[in-house]
């Protein structure tokens, strides 16, 4: 998921709550809220693929693959989709055509991985 789309939940899930509302014009804030957020989904329900991910960070660096082969890189927070129940292959039924073609892989970057492994 991208950090766009995580911030847009907390949002819709918050409602008007004050400390989110003021994140808005406070990108260290709204990194904080999203770390703290992401950080409880992961220990409550193992959401987070920590392997992919540094100590202190949410995000990893990943290359999507586009149908034509053109790589973009973005961070991205790399959740297990069956922390929300939900299958890979129950996701993989909703995206439309035109996504299917947009997005044929993301792959986390293999430098980013090795660097979160460590030495």
């Amino acid at each position: 998921m991208n950090i766009q789309g995580i911030w847009a939940a907390i949002r819709d899930i918050c409602g008007l709550d004050v400390k989110v509302t003021a994140a808005e014009g406070n990108e260290s804030e709204k990194r904080n809220i999203i770390y703290t957020v992401v950080r409880e989904l992961s220990a409550t329900r193992d959401a987070l693929v920590s392997e992919y991910v540094a100590d202190g960070h949410y995000t990893t660096q990943a290359s999507v693959v586009t149908g034509g082969g053109k790589r973009i890189t973005s961070m991205l927070i790399p959740f297990r989709t069956q922390a929300f129940g939900e299958m890979d292959s129950t996701l993989e039924l909703l995206k439309t055509p035109q996504l299917k073609r947009m997005v044929k892989d993301i792959k986390p970057t293999q430098a980013e991985v090795q660097k979160c492994a460590g030495p």
